[in-house]
């Protein structure tokens, strides 16, 4: 009797990982939004502050303070990822940084201030 419990258990589990394999995933949505940043060190901090589960590829273009980003809309919204980068210091289209998180950036990277614009992260 418990091998037969045990023999319909595994096959359950099977069955559902099997079905759940074959579903369809939707397609990455792809955006970008503006974000303050002046230098390497932004490129790192934003780009590491996106490293979360639902974000499939995130990358900093310091030159054009843009953030382009591949995600999944089922597990992270567009609104959330901007957040993200506002907690890590840098101002989006839907977030200020708080000047408490702002004020912890190294010089260079006080966007706000008028910084340098060193973009090889020095």
């Amino acid at each position: 009797m418990k091998k037969n419990i045990i023999a319909l258990i595994l096959g359950i589990i099977t069955l559902y990982n099997a079905q759940a394999m074959s579903l369809p995933q939707a397609p990455p949505v792809k955006a970008q939004f503006k974000a303050s940043g002046n230098c390497g060190q932004c490129k790192e901090r934003i780009e590491q502050a996106l490293d979360v589960p639902g974000i499939k590829h995130a990358v900093y273009l310091t030159e054009e303070q843009i953030v382009q980003v591949s995600f999944n809309a089922s597990k992270i919204s567009l609104e959330q990822i901007q957040r993200l980068v506002s907690q890590a210091g840098h101002d989006t289209e839907l977030f200020k940084a708080s000047d408490q998180v702002y004020q912890t950036l190294p010089g260079c990277c006080r966007y706000r201030e008028g910084a340098c614009h060193d973009h090889s992260g020095n």
